[in-house]
Formats: structure tokens, C-alpha cells, sequence
């Protein structure tokens, strides 16, 4: 969970369920809750492709090549 590859992923991840929680309960703001609920679904996927061998670096090429 600590390792250099998988933090940045696991600090979104926990940061937008808390904002998701927030936005939800506190504000009751349908939009701001979906965007964070995809950027929490985005970080936990590259959290999950982060335990691949070599997904990660295919997955960082390949949206390189798409997104220039």
C-alpha cells in the first residue's frame, strides 16, 4: 500500500472518499459527488494495476499515445 508506485494512487483514493462523503452528506451536491466518485473508481483502478506485472508502465504508454 506504502510502496513509491501505489501511494500517490492510495492518498487520491482515500482523499476522494472523504470528499465524496462530504459532498454527499454535507453539501448534497449530485455532481461534485459523481466526479469524485469517478476520480476515487480512476485511482482505485490504478491501484489494482499497479499489483500487474509491467500493466503499469503499458497502461502510462499507452495513455501517452492517446492523450499527446
Amino acid at each position: 500500500m506504502f510502496k513509491p508506485i501505489r501511494v500517490g494512487a492510495t492518498i487520491i483514493f482515500i482523499a476522494s472518499v472523504v470528499v465524496v462523503c462530504i459532498c454527499s452528506f454535507w453539501l448534497r451536491n449530485a455532481i461534485l459527488t459523481i466526479v469524485f466518485v469517478i476520480i476515487e473508481l480512476l485511482a482505485y483502478a490504478w491501484y489494482s494495476i499497479s499489483y500487474i506485472p509491467y500493466a503499469h508502465s503499458l497502461i502510462s504508454k499507452l495513455s501517452s499515445k492517446i492523450i499527446p
